[in-house]
């Protein structure tokens, strides 16, 4: 995927910036799905006739992103009151790169860390340990970043994990993530609500460290459930 963050670099230089989203997207799509084919990741499309096992995993998927979505407007609200200025929520981006964030990055991404990552875990440690490895190496994927948002991606991918280890399907893991990518990208057109959080304050407990404990301790029951 580096490959192809360069390439596009480059056309973009030669073609401008739709070209070059248009090209190395297309690029991104295609490596996904081959190596979806070659790894036998069960992306699920099969079995999508099954309406039960898609009602049970639509409500997981809306029981998850309504917790990590909590979750994402509650931390601003906490932290606000501690800091003069702040960037609640990230910032606005272009077009393209909107599209990415959206529709490309969360097929990738689940195909590399839930779909191969968390199989190839699962074969040396049990499924909590692979959880929280998978988990760990997402968020450093994404550094540089503050502490909370280190938090912030542990958390999802943990979420993202236990929703394909209770459906056994990674179509679940990227709805969520397309879904809670989009909802960030609202949420950072929303920059007047950053200065309505200023005039809130909410418990001390309630902080970044202690809204993941609690995800994470919901995510672990989630876990151990029949499903």
């Amino acid at each position: 995927m580096l490959g192809l963050d360069i390439c596009q670099l480059g056309i973009s230089k030669i073609g401008g910036e739709a070209w070059a989203f248009g090209v190395t997207n297309i690029l991104r799509v295609a490596v996904a799905l081959y190596a979806a084919r070659s790894l036998c990741i069960p992306m699920g499309v099969q079995i999508l006739h099954d309406r039960k096992a898609n009602v049970r995993a639509l409500t997981l998927v809306g029981i998850l992103f309504s917790l990590l979505l909590l979750g994402d407007l509650i931390r601003p609200f906490a932290s606000v009151a501690q800091a003069t200025s702040v960037n609640c929520f990230p910032n606005r981006v272009s077009l393209f790169e909107e599209l990415r964030v959206v529709f490309i990055a969360p097929v990738a991404e689940e195909l590399l860390f839930t779909g191969f990552l968390l199989a190839v875990s699962r074969t040396r440690f049990d499924d909590l340990i692979a959880t929280a490895f998978v988990a760990f190496v997402f968020s450093l994927m994404h550094l540089p970043g503050s502490f909370d948002l280190f938090l912030t991606r542990f958390v999802f991918m943990s979420a993202s994990c236990v929703l394909f280890l209770k459906t056994s399907v990674l179509w679940p893991s990227v709805l969520m993530h397309m879904a809670g990518n989009t909802s960030l990208l609202l949420l950072g057109r929303s920059g007047e609500l950053c200065e309505e959080m200023r005039s809130i304050h909410l418990p001390m407990f309630l902080n970044s460290l202690s809204l993941a404990f609690a995800m994470l301790m919901f995510l672990g029951w989630l876990a151990k459930k029949k499903f």
